[in-house]
């Protein structure tokens, strides 16, 4: 059975991110992979969205493949190996490179 975020809010307004965005929001870095089994990919794109048209600086990256709760996506933070992929990995230096242009 997959789970789904909706499952554990009683107000699905409360966890999208994409409903809260305003031009006070700090510069953001997303990343998703598109068969997360928890959260849809559309909700990085919504909010990828919500913050342009916010003026808000941010960079998406979209992945093809990975399990939800990779946090690294490295050996360090792996509790399986699908959650262990050096592709998705690559996510943390993206994200450092475009802090340090941003900044």
């Amino acid at each position: 059975m997959k789970k789904k975020i909706a499952n554990w809010i009683d107000n699905d307004i409360e966890m999208a991110a994409d409903e809260h965005v305003t031009q006070t929001n700090v510069p953001t870095f997303i990343w998703a992979t598109t068969d997360d089994p928890v959260v849809p990919s559309m909700n990085a794109i919504k909010y990828a969205e919500k913050l342009n048209e916010n003026s808000v600086d941010n960079e998406l990256h979209l992945f093809h493949h990975g399990p939800h709760g990779l946090a690294l996506a490295n050996d360090l933070t792996a509790w399986n190996d699908a959650s262990n992929d050096s592709h998705v990995a690559k996510w943390f230096q993206l994200s450092n490179e475009w802090l340090k242009e941003i900044l």
